[in-house]
């Protein structure tokens, strides 16, 4: 690292020395500024020749690392003197050449100069003073200053497609596997506990890497929810509870509060089986992790957790279940592992295996120590090489926290000097970060670690140093995409290594800052250069005075980090922080704030002269002060902000800017094309107003790379501007955005100006929103975009696509939301795509026609998605035959994927490599009997699409290969027609998880003619699985059911319906069916009674749960027999219907509640035995009823046309309805039913008069078809009755009364309605109408508004019946 530092120094060294002696006119302290430069210049050639040993020695001699300390330091300095130089001459030279190699000119200021020779005067002595006690170092001079001749950065060729091989650990992850996918035994809620699994072992043995393979197994991928969370040192609940919210959801989280953050976390979980990995967990303290994981205990009982941990302490504290001890690789698997790093396949020298295997023994089965050194030595042939590393005294190093750093160590020091401080600058980063690459390059460009002979790209030159890395495993793909980490001990070796140069400073919430502050001022490094400060809510702003003594700092990054966002740094008490820090640290070339959430920032910004990477992170930050258009040298500008950011006026004098890079941009303002080194632009606004950019800006910017957003696109009136932009002309342009506004309209233009944006061929993916015109333009497929590889269409409106076939390259399509294309054909496929792996199709809704594609079309196309597509009616996918995966979804008419004409072998077998199918809500699609499943489908999905469902459940047989299968499960499965053995084995109902099953056949469609016997087997092998829920038969043409149907082994089965089985004879042991709780036998004519077969086995009490029993049209059942006492012990419901023969019921459970027995003319009930819970009997058409007794608790009695004894006494009884029945059996026993609150008496022929004495609290009455009565007779004579009540006065809670039919019912001129009555109907009562009609006027009651106008009113219904004789009662006065 110090080699790169001396290099560049000297570098400018030489500058400065031919400027100074190419100047005249200048002062008299020239000749002694000379001699200074030619000093130094002497002196760090010397000093760089002892670098490399001392770097080695580093580790292990306290001095050599001394001394490589005050070397950075002085070096650094030395950059700093000379930049200081630099700026200073921007005022007397042109500023469009670098000063230092600009012409020579004369006319410096003096005081310039003069500056510089103090600097550099001091420089030299100290650069002297560093020079003379080098000996310490003296030993490794000549063998550092050889191997820095010999050794030379070999670039990886790049990086390797997929993961690499894992050795050794699948018996590991079987058993880990093996104890995560067990049902949980405990009886206990999950409330109690989770379910946590640790997995321990010491640093480097792969525990991570074995968590990834868990985690990526596809046996884990059936838990709803999967999170993988890093957790590290800093175990903070606020920020791992967001970070399990982003997981479980996919979205960023903007929630700050735990409460809010847990809240939204156990909505997510709820109820649901969630996965959840802890990885790197340091903190055994244990009340963390009880607050981390209140909102998981609302999840699924069988929901996993997996930590990885070096600390048995941490298993204990954490885990639930037995820890998992992670061992070192056994020797077959180090060297397997060594040899695919080491040799990578390469033919193996026996003498390099020699050494390799001496190497490996070393190594002590260490998978990451294995990896590190194979990588090493990749492609190194000579001999004495790998010597030098099995010798190399890091092996012996002792003192060190881990044996692997060492190891790391050696690695390090094999990296180009340059990649050395590439690394080690990333040292402060906290453990754990994800970063990025290209913003970790614009850091490393930004501090002038990238050396470049000019002809290339600074940023390519970068992106290889941070691929050198990676292919070493400094550094490591992330879980998440795009993004890359360090591995601990990597990142413990890079902090070991720039100890004094780079220091990060953790202020963590819940800590006492104040109590901080004197170690912290006293820690900090004197001579920092980069420094990383992580600050809470809590901090005060002596937590900020270490910086402000680090003047010489040179990165700086601010991380705010806590469980409220109400107070940061730019608020009231730390106001002014930023801008003090702004004024003293005027060397920073690096500037990353996440801390702000001002809307700007303070304008002494504008004092960082030097600064070349300025990022923001802030909520509200709407824009950026004037001043930072005087930071000429910056080079990056980045932001992060909810808002759109507007830049200052003065931004075109950025004209070293390279990147500007944020998600929410305005319109630039005028004069952008001035920024020629740019290369990365946010999302550029077409202006519909003067003062802003418009598109001829872009003409200049020829640098741009990447992807290029163009928005507004409405807004262009000048196809020149277009034409101006000159997108042709920008060949490092990748991927290209075009955007018209949604409410743009049809614009005319808009394929003229699609046209003029023509870009370089070199383009990889266009992309179109909001397009309005009917065609595209012609180069979007010109077969000249042979590295176009993605388009997507969303929101266009078009009435044809143009020939996409003929993009030779182009691997995935994506049309959405395309209005107005009613047809794909032929030209469509013109080219014949053959590239193609992804199309998708959503949206589009007029589709109606796909015409398919030919043979030899879309060779490569393995996933169609189709959504959305309403008008769609064929989808032929004939021909398609690489396809793996199929996604069809709400094509609401589809109603085939085969032309019509196609053979029945042509169907969804003949797409041999599906792996995915999917299909969701096409109910009219429809796969024909003769289709096969393909032996490579692992998934499928099928759901609301009831034909589909239907060939599934009939064919399941022919998917007993798909590993995983979606939608069937937890529905109503409904088989119709199963006629053969044949088809009831291929529907395989024992594997599948089904809950509701309807066996239905039509006998009219059985063409087979089969037999009794036949019927029966068929229905045998229709058994289902256990899990069977509820079960319909209908249609069943056997002659006996199933035995199966009695099995005590569905202890889930909880209703059975069994209908219009005619030629069953015998019932089967449903008794045995311990959780059976609804019973419906119906139309099974072939029963002619019902024995003690029925119940089951003499062991148990028939039916122990059976809540309802309905037997319905049993034409042939005359004999019900009971069984012994306690059968039916929990029965609540009886229902008999239409049982034209049944002489009986048996004796029934005290537990039932409700009787209803309909329509069973040969049916005698007795009721006596106790049944003492009845509380509603509803008997109709039976040939007798006994006299009810013991029926204590009856509320509810409904008898209708049946012969009956006098009913009982019964006290409780409410509701009484009596229809068709003997009137002498009502007139006994209305005397002993004075509690009733309801009474309804019709069709009673020969009642003439009825008795209603004492029916106090009698509150509707209903008489209807009694043509005979002609009185109501009522009075009241209760011993609590001040006086004696006759009529209907005496019922005094009477609220409704209705008269119907009764045409001689009268009352006298005397009669009283009671007070209480609300409501009055009289219908087809001649005599009764006009008594009302006479004295109507007696009943109104002063208290109570008119008639119907309110709710005191007595509402009369006068309506007659529509025939001739009421009609003229009507009309008669």
């Amino acid at each position: 690292m110090a080699v790169a530092i001396i290099a560049r120094v000297l570098n400018l060294v030489d500058s400065l020395g031919a400027f100074i002696r190419g100047s005249n006119a200048l002062p008299l302290c020239i000749p002694e500024l000379r001699e200074d430069i030619a000093e130094l210049q002497r002196t760090l050639t010397s000093i760089r020749s002892a670098v490399h040993g001392a770097e080695e020695k580093q580790a292990a001699n306290e001095s050599a690392k001394r001394w490589l300390a005050q070397l950075r330091a002085s070096a650094y300095d030395a950059e700093d003197v000379m930049e200081e130089f630099n700026c200073q001459l921007r005022s007397t030279v042109d500023a469009a050449n670098p000063p230092l190699s600009a012409p020579p000119v004369a006319n410096v200021a003096p005081w310039v100069l003069i500056a510089l020779a103090v600097g550099l005067k001091g420089l030299r002595e100290r650069f002297q003073e560093i020079s003379r006690v080098r000996e310490v170092v003296q030993a490794g001079e000549e063998g550092g200053a050889k191997r820095a001749d010999t050794r030379c950065w070999r670039p990886t060729g790049g990086l390797m497609d997929g993961e690499s091989p894992v050795f050794g650990r699948d018996k590991d992850k079987e058993e880990i596997l093996k104890q995560l996918l067990l049902p949980s035994t405990d009886g206990e809620s999950n409330a109690a506990k989770l379910s946590v699994l640790p997995i321990v072992g010491m640093a480097g043995l792969g525990k991570t890497t074995l968590a990834q393979l868990i985690y990526n197994d596809d046996q884990m991928k059936h838990f709803e929810v999967r999170m993988w969370i890093h957790v590290s040192q800093d175990f903070d609940v606020i920020k791992l509870t967001r970070a399990m919210v982003e997981c479980a959801t996919g979205e960023p989280c903007l929630l700050s509060e735990l409460h809010l953050l847990q809240s939204e976390l156990e909505e997510k979980v709820a109820g649901k089986c969630f996965f959840l990995v802890l990885d790197d967990v340091w903190d055994d303290s244990g009340s963390h992790w009880e607050n981390l994981r209140i909102p998981l205990l609302s999840a699924h009982e069988e929901s996993k957790v997996l930590l990885t941990t070096r600390s048995h302490s941490v298993a204990k504290s954490m885990g639930t279940m037995p820890s998992y001890n992670l061992e070192p690789l056994k020797d077959d698997d180090c060297w397997s592992l060594f040899c695919e790093k080491a040799f990578h396949g390469q033919t193996q020298d026996k003498c390099l295996v020699k050494i390799g295997k001496k190497i490996v023994q070393k190594c002590k089965g260490l998978p990451l120590t294995l990896k590190v050194l194979g990588l090493l030595l990749r492609g190194e042939e000579h001999e004495d090489r790998w010597s030098e590393i099995l010798q190399s005294n890091m092996w012996d190093l002792s003192g060190c926290q881990d044996s692997i750093v060492p190891i790391l160590m050696l690695s390090y020091l094999q990296l180009p000097a340059p990649i050395k401080q590439c690394f080690t600058y990333c040292s402060i980063f906290e453990k754990g970060h994800q970063f990025l690459r290209q913003k970790t390059v614009r850091m490393w460009i930004a501090q002038d670690f990238i050396e470049t002979d000019g002809r290339r790209k600074v940023e390519d030159v970068g992106c290889e140093y941070f691929d050198v890395l990676l292919s070493r495993s400094f550094f490591q793909h992330s879980k998440e995409d795009g993004y890359f980490v360090m591995h601990d001990l990597v990142h413990d070796l890079s902090v070991s290594i720039s100890e004094g140069e780079c220091f990060r400073m953790d202020v963590l919430p819940g800590k006492e800052c104040s109590g901080m502050e004197v170690d912290r001022e006293h820690n900090f490094p004197r001579g920092v250069r980069h420094s990383s400060l992580t600050f809470c809510s809590t901090s005060t702003a002596a937590d900020f005075r270490p910086l402000f003594a680090a003047k010489s700092l040179r990165t700086l990054f601010l991380n705010y980090t806590s469980g409220t966002l109400v107070k940061p740094l730019m608020h009231h008490r730390h106001a002014n922080v930023l801008n003090d820090l702004f004024i003293k640290l005027k060397y920073l070339r690096v500037l990353f704030l996440d801390c702000t959430f001002s809307p700007s920032l303070p304008d002494s910004v504008g004092n960082l002269k030097f600064l070349r990477y300025l990022g923001v992170v802030s909520v509200n930050l709407k824009s950026f002060p004037q001043s930072i258009c005087a930071l000429e040298n910056l080079q990056t500008l980045e932001w992060d902000s909810v808002e759109k950011i507007m830049l200052p006026q003065g931004t075109s004098n950025l004209i070293n800017l390279r990147c500007l890079d944020g998600p929410y941009c305005a319109a630039f303002p005028e004069g952008i094309g001035r920024l020629t080194k740019l290369q990365q632009l946010p999302e550029f606004h077409v202006p519909n107003r003067h003062g802003y950019a418009g598109m001829a800006e872009l003409k200049d910017l020829a640098d741009l790379q990447g992807e290029l957003k163009i928005l507004n696109l409405e807004n262009v009136t000048y196809l020149e501007d277009a034409m101006k932009a000159n997108l042709k002309g920008k060949p490092d342009l990748t991927t290209l955005d075009l955007r018209w506004s949604k409410d743009s309209g049809y614009r005319n233009n808009a394929s003229a100006v699609l046209q003029c944006l023509q870009p370089h061929t070199n383009i990889q993916e266009v992309r179109i929103h909001e397009y309005k015109h009917d065609h595209l333009s012609e180069w979007l497929c010109h077969p000249s975009y042979c590295k176009l590889v993605t388009i997507r269409l969303q929101s266009c409106m078009l009435s044809a696509l143009p020939s996409f076939g003929q993009l030779l390259s182009l691997k995935h399509l994506s049309l959405e939301y395309i209005g107005g294309l009613e047809y794909i054909g032929p030209a469509f496929f013109c080219g014949g795509f053959p590239s193609l792996k992804i199309l998708q199709l959503n949206r589009i809704e007029h589709l109606v026609e796909w015409s398919g594609a030919e043979q030899g079309h879309l060779p490569q196309l393995n996933e169609l998605v189709v959504v959305n597509c309403q008008f769609l009616e064929r989808l032929p996918l004939n021909n398609l035959t690489a396809l793996q995966i199929l996604w069809i979804s709400y094509c609401s008419n589809l109603q085939t994927l085969y032309y019509e004409s196609s053979p029945p072998f042509i169907g969804i077998q003949q797409h041999g490599s599906i792996k995915h199918l999917q299909i969701v809500g096409c109910p009219k699609l429809k796969f024909l009997p003769e289709y096969q499943i393909p032996a490579s489908l692992r998934f499928l999905e099928v759901s609301r699409s009831s034909l589909l469902i239907n060939w599934c459940h009939r064919n399941l047989g022919k998917l007993l290969h798909v590993q995983k299968i979606r939608g069937l499960d937890s529905m109503e499965v409904i088989l119709n027609d199963i006629f053969t053995v044949e088809e009831a084995r291929n529907a395989c109902l024992n594997r599948q998880r089904i809950y509701m099953l309807h066996l239905e056949w039509e006998p009219s469609l059985d063409s087979t003619g089969c037999t009794y016997d036949e019927a029966n087997e068929v229905l045998e092998c229709l058994q289902p699985s256990a899990t069977l829920n509820r079960l319909a038969i209908r249609g069943y043409n056997g002659s006996s059911f199933a035995g199966w149907l009695s099995s005590p082994s569905f202890s889930n089965l909880v209703s059975i319906r069994l209908e219009s089985c005619p030629e069953c004879k015998v019932l089967p042991a449903l008794g045995q069916l311990q959780y059976l709780m609804e019973l419906y036998l119906e139309r099974l004519h072939g029963i002619k009674s019902i024995g003690l077969e029925f119940y089951g086995n003499d062991t148990t009490k028939g039916f122990p749960s059976l809540r309802r029993l309905e037997l319905m049209s049993m034409a042939g059942l005359e004999v019900w027999q009971g069984a012994s006492d306690g059968e039916f012990p929990t029965l609540r419901q009886l229902i008999v219907r239409d049982c034209i023969k049944l002489r009986g019921l048996p004796c029934l459970s005290p537990s039932v509640q409700e009787i209803k027995v309909e329509n069973c003319p040969e049916l005698i009930l007795d009721l006596s035995s106790n049944l003492s819970s009845l509380l509603n009997l509803h008997v109709s058409n039976i040939s007798v009823m006994k006299e009810l007794r013991k029926l204590s608790y009856l509320s509810v009695l409904v008898v209708e046309k049946c012969m009956s004894d006098t009913l009982a006494e019964l006290p409780t009884l409410r509701d009484l309805v009596v229809s068709g029945c003997n009137e002498r059996m009502l007139l006994d026993s209305l005397p002993g039913l004075t509690a009733l609150t309801t009474l309804k008496i019709s069709c009673l022929t020969n009642l003439e008069s009825l008795p209603l004495h004492n029916f106090r609290i009698l509150e509707e009455l209903v008489i209807s078809e009694c043509p005979k009565l002609i009185s109501i007779e009522c009075f009241s004579t209760f011993s609590y009755e001040p006086y004696y009540v006759d009529g209907l006065l005496s019922l005094s809670f009477l609220k409704r009364m209705t008269i119907t039919g009764c045409p001689e019912l009268y009352f006298s001129a005397s009669e009283q309605l009671p007070p209480t009555l609300q409501s009055i109907r009289i219908s087809g009562c001649r005599l009764l109408r006009m008594w009302y009609q006479r004295y109507s006027n007696r009943f109104d009651n002063p208290r109570k508004p008119v008639m119907g106008r309110g709710p005191g009113a007595v509402f009369v219904n006068l309506v007659a019946k529509p025939d001739k004789k009421l009609k003229e009662d009507v009309a008669k006065p």
